[in-house]
């Protein structure tokens, strides 16, 4: 991954060749499927996403305790930190930052007037997020709950505000503190990071969860084969959510009321 800080050149060729070599196992897959399945067989590869390079993990619940949003404490036994929840308005979970609301939530202390003002304490505290070691905004798009459905996000687990990363970073929820970071019993803000930069070969350093829904390089690959299907490319992408219709339409089946795609009518021939 020649993006991330830790590339090595002169070990690329080697991974990349291994690579190919997977890709050439899962093609001789496919080829003895299609071998194996009569004419009359529609025959649908899709993979479910891509994956982009991240070099570095944002951890995204460090920030929430940084912007006074968030509160720690010392479990006296073991010696580790936890959320106390009745001083925590936010706590962060994958891309999804919940707020701690009076009345819905245990232990809530967010009043329900001040939903809206705290809302925008968090984005606000996403956006002006700035990497010390390129300057780089990691948080490219950082919304409410309610202004997110428009790219299909929605139900009872999305959180109060709803974040994605640019190319190259990634959120993490965990909380784990320097060793140095509490003094006495109280915790020194100053020693507790942000960032981290990802080690290649011992954690993910590539994934999909929490990049923007418009990155070209988590968009993934279907291939349909079978009679009637028709020769070409499809420019426009095709959304996950049309693959159930369109197997539906081509075995003249109905499908689902609740469906939320549409069949892909050009992909076949009348």
């Amino acid at each position: 991954m020649p993006g991330h800080p830790q590339h090595n050149p002169e070990k690329a060729a080697y991974y990349w060749d291994l690579l190919g070599r997977a890709h050439e196992l899962a093609d001789q897959y496919l080829g003895a499927v299609r071998e194996a399945v009569d004419g009359d067989t529609l025959v649908v590869v899709l993979g479910d996403h891509g994956h982009d390079m991240y070099h570095t993990n944002v951890l995204s619940n460090h920030l929430l305790l940084h912007a006074g949003l968030l509160a720690l404490y010392r479990d006296r036994r073991t010696g580790e930190p936890r959320i106390d929840w009745k001083q925590t308005r936010a706590y962060a979970s994958g891309y999804r930052v919940y707020l701690n609301v009076a009345g819905r939530d245990p232990d809530g202390i967010v009043p329900p007037g001040e939903y809206r003002a705290t809302q925008e304490r968090v984005i606000q505290a996403l956006y002006r997020l700035a990497d010390p070691r390129t300057g780089d905004h990691p948080v490219r798009l950082a919304v409410r709950r309610e202004d997110v459905e428009a790219i299909g996000l929605y139900g009872g687990s999305m959180g109060d505000v709803v974040f994605a990363m640019a190319p190259g970073f990634e959120t993490r929820n965990t909380i784990g503190l320097p060793a140095d970071a509490w003094l006495g019993g109280r915790l020194q803000l100053d020693r507790v990071p942000v960032f981290k930069q990802t080690e290649m070969f011992r954690e993910f350093s590539g994934d999909h969860d929490t990049a923007l829904p418009f990155t070209r390089s988590i968009r993934s690959l279907l291939f349909l084969d079978g009679p009637a299907v028709r020769a070409g490319r499809r420019r426009v992408p095709v959304r996950m959510v049309d693959i159930a219709p369109t197997i539906c339409h081509y075995l003249g089946i109905p499908f689902p009321a609740q469906c939320e795609g549409s069949p892909l009518l050009e992909a076949f021939s009348e």
